[in-house]
């Protein structure tokens, strides 16, 4: 890569920014000042600073949030902040999949479209799992009713079968719900179908990534090399 293009990319400068800096000797490589902005430099290999400070680029980001209640799971939005406005990183980053507004847990955002969308194609049946609390208490019969699948509307009204899904009932009023899918409103509506109501929501898993639960609602981080690996399993 290009060392001009190295820069405008690492520290999110214009082109032009990036050349100035570059002849004015802010830049080094392998602890070399370098003053030609086509240097050709091994972004995975070589030591780029800028005021002596070590900076990396990755072609891609994949970062974990830990969703609060009241943000959309959107890239912009007139009137609501969104998830992407949580994230202080000059990337164009955008959630995989989303989780309702009220929904609180595990999100995953990223730069590359490829696995961002193979993640959220219900072919991959890519595991989600659930953290519930609801009204009514909970019934044994509710799990073998979830395991059958459950007949809900869809976010165009229609009527479609659930595929399985497992209910893990921990107390009265709590479960975890792991499924395979994720239609508008899903999990909600089938406590709906069993007269039930969601009074609490939180994703805890998605594909094998656990929520790290030292992250505060709000904060986030990237993803570990294994997470990455997960993310991209079998996809």
């Amino acid at each position: 890569m290009r060392l001009d293009n190295f820069i405008t990319k690492a520290i999110g400068v214009s082109r032009s920014e990036a050349i100035t800096l570059i002849k004015k000797g802010n830049v080094s490589v392998n602890e070399i000042v370098v003053y030609k902005k086509d240097t050709h430099i091994d972004e995975n290999k070589d030591i780029i600073k800028f005021n002596d400070e070590l900076i990396t680029y990755k072609e891609f980001i994949y970062i974990m949030l830990n969703k609060p209640q009241g943000v959309i799971s959107a890239t912009t939005d007139k009137k609501d902040k969104t998830v992407v406005d949580l994230i202080n990183v000059k990337r164009n980053i955008f959630p995989v999949g989303r989780l309702d507004k009220d929904t609180v847990g595990l999100l995953i955002l990223t730069n590359n479209g490829k696995y961002a969308h193979l993640s959220t194609n219900p072919n991959h049946h890519v595991e989600k799992k659930y953290y519930v609390e609801v009204e009514n208490i909970l019934k044994d019969e509710d799990v073998s009713l979830f395991l059958n699948g459950l007949e809900i509307k869809d976010g165009n009204n229609e009527i479609f079968k659930t595929k399985p899904a497992q209910l893990e009932i921990i107390s009265n009023n709590s479960c975890y719900v792991t499924l395979t899918e994720g239609k508008f409103h899903q999990v909600k509506r089938m406590f709906e179908k069993i007269d039930n109501k969601v009074t609490f929501l939180k994703r805890v898993s998605f594909g094998g990534i656990v929520l790290d639960e030292s992250l505060k609602y709000g904060e986030y981080r990237e993803l570990t090399e294994d997470e990455v690996k997960l993310f991209k399993k079998e996809k």
